[in-house]
C-alpha cells in the first residue's frame, strides 16, 4: 500500500462508487465530484461495507489539483467532465480512465492539460446503483492497465483489495473486453431483460454473431484475437449469472442516455474504415438510435 494520496472520483455510479470505497479502504483522501448534492455514499458487498469516508463537491470551483483522478463517467459524458478535469488535473496528476472502449487516450487527450498522464483501465467489477448514494458491489476486483511506471503506482495505490494487472498488449485486452459489452449491453438494453436473455433461443445466435463480427474488426485493427475468442467470451456470461444487470440495461430502465456510440458505433465505424463488414452491428446500432437513447 502506498502513502495516502488525494483522489477525486468523477462519475459516482456503479464503478466509480466501488472504486471510491476501495480508495477509502486503502487510506486515501477521497473526493466525490457530483452535479447535485449528495448526503453520503454507501457501498455494500465484497469491496464495501457501508459509508465511504469522502468529501463531496458539487462545483469544480471548490477544488484544487489532486494526485489521481478516477474518471468513471460514461464515454458520452467525457466532454462534460472537462471543468472538473481543469480544476483537478495538472502536471503530475494521473487520470485513470475507467471507461469502456478501446481508444481511451484519443478520447481524453483533448480534455486535459499538458503534463497530465492518462492511464486507460479495463475494469472487471460489477457494481450496481440501487438508489441514489447506494451502490451494491456484486462481483469482481480486477483491473487491467498498460504496463509501465503508472501501472506500478496504481497497484501500490489500490492493492489489495484491487488486483491491478499490467499488460504489454493493451489493445488486444481492450478489444477482448469490449467483445462482451458489444453483445450483452445492447441486447439487455433493447430487450429490457438481464443477462439471462442471452441464452434464449435465437438471442444466443445473435450475440455470437455480434461478437464474431467484432473479432474480425479487432483483428484488422491489430488486436491478437484467436479463433475461439468469440465462444470464450460468450462462455464468460454464464459465470456472471442470469440476474446480472449491465450498465446499459440499468440506464435504459432509468431513462438515461445509452452508451453505445463508443461500443457498437465504434465497431461499425472502425469496420467501415478497415473494410470489414458488420451487418449485425449496423442493425443493432439502428435500433439503439431509434430507441431514443442517443448518446451524442
Amino acid at each position: 500500500m502506498s502513502e495516502p494520496k488525494s483522489i477525486a472520483v468523477i462519475g459516482v455510479g456503479g464503478i466509480g462508487g466501488v472504486l471510491a470505497a476501495v480508495a477509502d479502504s486503502c487510506g486515501h483522501r477521497v473526493t466525490l465530484c457530483v452535479r447535485s448534492p449528495l448526503d453520503r455514499l454507501e457501498v455494500e458487498g465484497e469491496l464495501g461495507n457501508g459509508p465511504v469516508r469522502a468529501a463531496i463537491a458539487t462545483s469544480p470551483a471548490e477544488l484544487e489539483q489532486v494526485d489521481w483522478v478516477f474518471l468513471a463517467t460514461k464515454t458520452q459524458d467525457s466532454p462534460a467532465a472537462k471543468p472538473w478535469l481543469d480544476a483537478l488535473a495538472g502536471p503530475g496528476t494521473t487520470v485513470l480512465a475507467l471507461q469502456n472502449g478501446v481508444n481511451h487516450r484519443a478520447r481524453l487527450e483533448p480534455l486535459v492539460a499538458t503534463g497530465v498522464e492518462i492511464l486507460p483501465a479495463l475494469v472487471y467489477v460489477n457494481g450496481e446503483v440501487v438508489s441514489r448514494g447506494r451502490v451494491h458491489h456484486r462481483a469482481g476486483n480486477r483491473m487491467v492497465v498498460p504496463a509501465g511506471d503508472r501501472a506500478e503506482l496504481l497497484a501500490a495505490l489500490l492493492s489489495p483489495p484491487m488486483e491491478v494487472v499490467p499488460v504489454d498488449d493493451f489493445l488486444t485486452e481492450a478489444w477482448s473486453k469490449m467483445l462482451g459489452n458489444l453483445a450483452a449491453s445492447p441486447i439487455t438494453a433493447l430487450t429490457g431483460k438481464r443477462l439471462g436473455v442471452l441464452f434464449e433461443p435465437g438471442v444466443e445466435e445473435l450475440a455470437l454473431q455480434l461478437i464474431q463480427e467484432a473479432v474480425q474488426v479487432g483483428r484488422a485493427d491489430g488486436a491478437a484475437l484467436g479463433e475461439d475468442t468469440g465462444r470464450e467470451t460468450f462462455d464468460v456470461f454464464r459465470r456472471f449469472g442470469p440476474e446480472t444487470a449491465t450498465s446499459m440495461y440499468q440506464d435504459r430502465l432509468a431513462g438515461r442516455p445509452l452508451e453505445f456510440e463508443a461500443l457498437t458505433g465504434y465497431v461499425v465505424e472502425r469496420g467501415h474504415d478497415l473494410g470489414v463488414s458488420t451487418p449485425a452491428h449496423e442493425v443493432v446500432l439502428a435500433l439503439l438510435r431509434g430507441a431514443g437513447g442517443a448518446d451524442a
